[in-house]
């Protein structure tokens, strides 16, 4: 699942996916990740979490965190987005990317490596 309000860049998230026969589904607010987990107990979930979200994507990391504890968080953001990422990190993303080294490990991420 990606939390990512760019268009673009969600699209870009889904192809990954398609290209690895994994589906991705794109929500646009932390409260719909959030009911989306409820649905999904005990399966390997991803959360992926677009920071251009701003504070909804930190709010969504913590949220996560704190009721999901085994769900893994990726976070990124454009990497002079010092701010926001280390407020990622401190609501307990299991990793922080800059967008384009995340770009360019998204199929890696996708397959679970």
């Amino acid at each position: 699942m990606a939390l990512c309000p760019d268009l673009m860049f969600a699209s870009k998230i889904r192809g990954a996916g398609r290209g690895l026969g994994v589906r991705v589904e794109v929500v646009r607010s932390a409260a719909r990740v959030l009911s989306e987990l409820e649905g999904r107990p005990g399966r390997r979930t991803l959360v992926l979490v677009d920071l251009a979200a701003a504070r909804d994507g930190v709010d969504a990391i913590a949220e996560v965190r704190e009721r999901f504890p085994a769900v893994e968080v990726i976070a990124f953001a454009p990497h002079v987005a010092t701010e926001i990422i280390q407020a990622a990190r401190a609501a307990g993303a299991g990793r922080v990317l800059a967008r384009s080294a995340f770009a360019a490990q998204l199929p890696d991420i996708l397959a679970g490596r």
